[in-house]
């Protein structure tokens, strides 16, 4: 039997236990693989720097403390969905280095940080959204897909957003889900991971949507509505 703990409930010890542990692991598979990361590359600068190492030794280690190095830019972290060739898409969410190490280890747990909200877009063409984040007060981010190559933090949206939806079909068929196996398996994938519909930019040209990765992180995606030309 599993022992849980309801909303309802008196707080009980068993509980507070619980929970905290919860709270550590959830720490620990954040850290652990960058604590271990760096004592790697210590341990190996060390023995490059020792005198005994013969050449070979030498080079392995360098080989090895290399693709360690380069482990962060190799694996970085990817939305849920990708445009299909010929489409082109923005990601006002993408992470920094750091940022994509830890979004990527939440993939991998999948653990859902924050959620995102499409609030809309202005006359102007640019789009807000909201980011609504368990660990800081809820945020709201202004980007324009034709200028911005990163959203700007915004003390609030504007009240005369424009909310033109486009159905959720429109979005699956100019979408798709990378490393899928088998492959058949990808288009009902793609429904989980596009769980609702897309708001369109006034002059139509962008269509902004929420995309999940099963259990894990969400993102904001800008898909523009027409082929490339």
């Amino acid at each position: 039997m599993v022992a849980t703990c309801t909303a309802d409930s008196s707080p009980r010890p068993r509980c507070l236990w619980l929970t905290l542990a919860a709270l550590v692991v959830g720490g620990l598979h954040l850290i652990l693989p960058l604590l271990f990361g760096l004592l790697g590359i210590g341990l190996m600068l060390v023995a490059l720097l020792e005198r005994s190492p013969r050449r070979v030794t030498r080079i392995l280690l360098a080989l090895a403390l290399l693709t360690i190095l380069a482990m962060p830019w190799l694996y970085r972290y990817q939305p849920a969905v990708a445009a299909v060739p010929g489409h082109e898409m923005r990601w006002p969410t993408q992470p920094d280095l750091l940022g994509s190490m830890v979004k990527r280890s939440q993939a991998f747990w999948e653990i859902k940080p924050c959620d995102y909200i499409v609030q809309g877009w202005s006359a102007e063409g640019v789009l807000y959204y909201e980011e609504v984040c368990k660990d800081r007060a809820p945020q709201v981010w202004a980007y324009d897909p034709d200028q911005d190559s990163h959203p700007r933090q915004v003390d609030a949206a504007p009240v005369d957003l424009i909310q033109r939806t486009i159905p959720r079909s429109w979005i699956v068929e100019r979408v798709w889900s990378p490393g899928v196996r088998p492959s058949d398996a990808e288009p009902g994938l793609r429904l989980i991971k596009v769980r609702e519909d897309g708001v369109t930019s006034p002059d139509g040209r962008w269509v902004a949507v929420v995309v999940r990765h099963v259990y894990g992180p969400e993102d904001v995606i800008v898909l523009a509505s027409l082929p490339r030309s």
